[in-house]
């Protein structure tokens, strides 16, 4: 194949990544970030509607796309000003390899995700029962991610 990067490139880039990185590289981690939230987005948003499903997948894509030039600017200018010598290409490069892993994780937890529609009933439907311990309250959430 023509360079491809495998997920352990993606994990521990080397420093050739953030001081020269190639544009089709660049390319490359964008689309598998994309991919995935595009991916994880659907499955979501599917459990509502089959159109919302769409909706969330045009849009978590471009939330963090959106989360990501902003937290680069952020961490470059600070970067800057404090002289860690971190620029604003090479903190937008670190950060995109970030969220394209995030987006790969998500994106290999939509065919867990996928399953919800099937096993619980649709929102609004007689036989839904209250939730009442969901979403828990923010001092059990350590607890509850504990529990998994």
């Amino acid at each position: 194949m023509l360079g491809a990067m495998t997920l352990r490139q993606l994990i521990q880039p080397d420093d050739d990544w953030l001081d020269a990185p190639t544009p089709r590289r660049v390319l490359r981690v964008a689309l598998a970030a994309c991919a995935g939230l595009v991916v994880y987005g659907f499955t979501v948003g599917y459990w509502r509607d089959p159109l919302m499903g769409i909706f969330v997948a045009v849009k978590l894509p471009l939330l963090v796309a959106l989360t990501l030039i902003c937290n680069g600017l952020l961490n470059g200018l600070l970067g800057l000003l404090l002289g860690t010598g971190l620029g604003f290409r090479q903190s937008l490069l670190a950060l995109l390899s970030a969220f394209a892993l995030a987006g790969l994780i998500l994106g290999s937890l939509a065919p867990i995700w996928s399953r919800t529609p099937c096993s619980s009933a649709s929102p609004g439907s007689p036989r839904n029962p209250p939730r009442r311990l969901w979403p828990p309250p923010p001092c059990l959430l350590g607890s509850v991610a504990m529990d998994f």
